[in-house]
């Protein structure tokens, strides 16, 4: 799946979702899909927000949450 078919599935499902139930909440999906370059860039941060990778996994240290 591409990037261009992702987002308009994730549209029109967030539409028919929308339909069915009134908003309790936004998610901005911005702050949680991160490319392979942001990530790269966050890892050689020193101070907070950074990436971290443990057991395969990357981890974001944000403002003293775990």
């Amino acid at each position: 799946m591409n990037r261009r078919h992702f987002f308009s599935a994730t549209v029109a499902g967030s539409a028919a979702a929308a339909a069915a139930a009134p908003p309790t909440g936004i998610i901005d999906c911005q702050s949680h899909l991160f490319f392979p370059e942001v990530l790269n860039m966050m890892r050689k941060r020193k101070t907070e927000p950074w990436v971290y990778d443990e057991k395969g996994t990357a981890f974001l240290k944000l403002f003293g949450l775990v």
